[in-house]
């Protein structure tokens, strides 16, 4: 049965750990994202995921995600 994961922090040492660990693991579904500034990173991250929910640090963060 797949599961829905949550990775908080995901542009993080253990973040970026546990999303490779998901990567050998295609039945469970990245849900969500969270990073502090990495946004490049984040960006990469949702391309390759397509989480349903990601959250930013900041309002700026935001709305530099959005653009």
């Amino acid at each position: 049965m797949p599961r829905r994961i949550v990775i908080l922090g995901s542009t993080g040492s253990i973040g970026t750990q546990a999303l490779q660990v998901l990567r050998e693991h295609e039945e469970d579904m990245v849900y969500g994202l969270s990073c502090g500034r990495n946004l490049e990173l984040l960006r990469q991250q949702i391309a390759e995921f397509n989480p349903v929910r990601i959250v930013v640090q900041d309002c700026e963060a935001a709305r530099q995600l959005q653009r």
